[in-house]
């Protein structure tokens, strides 16, 4: 009887705990619902000195057609302006540019339409797309960080390689089979996975974060404190599991579907 009420009083623990949190998370995402192949679609909004935004339209400007309040230099003749709603209701449009050199695309519009997955030379495709802003005197810009170029997205499976030895000691270890993990053989696996295969993984997934998500972390100072022995075995998850997964995207896009693009005549 004691331990169908302890049951009882620890579901009703977790589900005020669950509730709770339902209440203070932020909002998240606009998930398909319709089983469509999509990219998830962050709600639009303002947060501190960064927003969302919705690309409504982009065309090419004189430069003299610039505010001169907008913080960033375009020296080239024309810019490129992109207009974009703030709300889903579509009634707070904000305007942004970007430099739009005669001679082709901007660094600046290569990276945001890589991001996008769109075609550099049609920047039309670039509408609907969802962007990350941040605010400088006022005005908003693209949140387009440096060295985007860098890393890899694949470097994450090496990490969950180099940390499999230190996981297969803790297994092996609790279930009696100590003496399997205490060869130099394996010895020098774990020394290669932990000090050489996990820390240089972290250094090019955080790259890759850096470039293509709200990351803003060292991926050198998470290289080093996931592989420094003993804390790596709490902080290598930590940045797999929660650092990682909770770094956003700078920028999404709803590919078309078929019904899109080719509508039914019937």
């Amino acid at each position: 009887m004691d331990e169908e009420s302890q049951g009882v009083n620890l579901t009703a623990v977790v589900t005020l705990s669950v509730s709770e949190n339902k209440e203070t998370s932020p909002p998240k995402p606009d998930a398909p619902d319709d089983g469509e192949e999509t990219q998830i679609r962050f709600p639009l909004g303002e947060f501190g000195e960064q927003a969302r935004g919705e690309i409504r339209a982009i065309e090419p400007v004189s430069k003299n057609d610039v505010p001169s309040s907008f913080p960033r230099d375009i020296e080239t003749f024309e810019a490129l302006e992109i207009r974009l709603v703030l709300s889903e209701s579509g009634d707070s449009e904000v305007r942004t540019y970007l430099p739009w050199p005669a001679t082709g695309p901007s660094e600046q519009f290569l990276q945001l339409a890589e991001l996008a997955g769109t075609s550099p030379e049609d920047p039309q495709q670039l509408i609907g797309s969802r962007i990350l802003l941040q605010v400088e005197d006022n005005e908003y810009v693209p949140f387009l960080p440096e060295g985007h170029t860098r890393g890899t997205e694949r470097a994450v499976y090496g990490a969950w390689a180099g940390l499999v030895p230190s996981i297969s000691i803790a297994l092996f270890s609790f279930f009696g089979l100590g003496a399997l993990v205490e060869s130099f053989f394996f010895f020098v696996i774990w020394g290669v996975g932990t000090f050489l295969i996990l820390p240089v993984s972290v250094y090019l997934d955080a790259w890759s974060l850096r470039g293509k998500t709200t990351f803003t972390g060292n991926p050198l100072l998470w290289a080093v404190i996931c592989a420094f022995p003993p804390f790596y075995v709490v902080t290598a998850p930590y940045y797999l599991l929660f650092v990682r997964q909770n770094a956003l995207p700078l920028v999404t896009r709803v590919q078309p579907t078929d019904t899109d693009a080719e509508p039914s005549t019937t």
